[in-house]
């Protein structure tokens, strides 16, 4: 059996999954949308690189169930039903060019593993003509349809346009508010549906 190696380049042919705020689901129709390149970005933001899973040892399910073990700095952890999940071929993006996709196992100075398969797209993230063509490139795994993609980011704006709105005095406010609980709820029937 072949080792792998923290640093190790990626083979061109594997894939790469990374993971997508709903919030940057840009939608077109109800069954049209593409990826604001503002999804990809360096993580965490002074670090040289997007984090990514490596296809050798995960599925893009399990890396969408990874989002939890991640723990942000405050000891949060993320919660998955605000991502989606994108796949890119490693050599699609050294075509762009990206600078290096490498294998990172990720731990916090334990002994265990937190992700084992977690890698590193490494590049300049301030040019954004690569975030564009990233966008281009990037393949949904996680969800089924493109209708669900959209639906799935419709219900994630209106629930947080509730909880922003939650305590709301302003009569224009409290009706709207009103209107977006009619309309999750209904958004939520026809995912249910799919």
């Amino acid at each position: 059996m072949r080792t792998t190696s923290p640093g190790e380049k990626i083979p061109n042919s594997d894939h790469v999954y990374v993971r997508v705020l709903l919030s940057k689901i840009k939608i077109h129709s109800d069954d049209d949308f593409t990826i604001s390149d503002s999804a990809f970005h360096n993580t965490p933001e002074d670090g040289p690189d997007l984090s990514c899973d490596w296809d050798r040892f995960v599925t893009p399910t399990e890396s969408w169930e990874n989002i939890s073990n991640n723990i942000r700095r405050n000891g949060t952890s993320s919660d998955p039903n605000k991502f989606i999940i994108v796949s890119f071929n490693v050599g699609d993006l050294l075509e762009i060019p990206v600078e290096n996709v490498i294998y990172d196992p990720m731990n916090f100075g334990g002994s265990e593993l937190i992700n084992h398969a977690h890698s590193a797209i490494i590049k300049d993230w301030d040019d954004e003509d690569i975030k564009d063509k990233m966008s281009g490139l990037a393949k949904v795994e996680i969800v089924g349809s493109p209708e669900k993609v959209v639906l799935l980011a419709k219900i994630f704006r209106i629930k947080v346009n509730l909880h922003n709105w939650k305590d709301a005095t302003k009569e224009a406010l409290i009706e709207k508010r009103e209107r977006d609980r009619i309309e999750l709820v209904r958004l939520e029937e026809e995912l249910g549906s799919l």
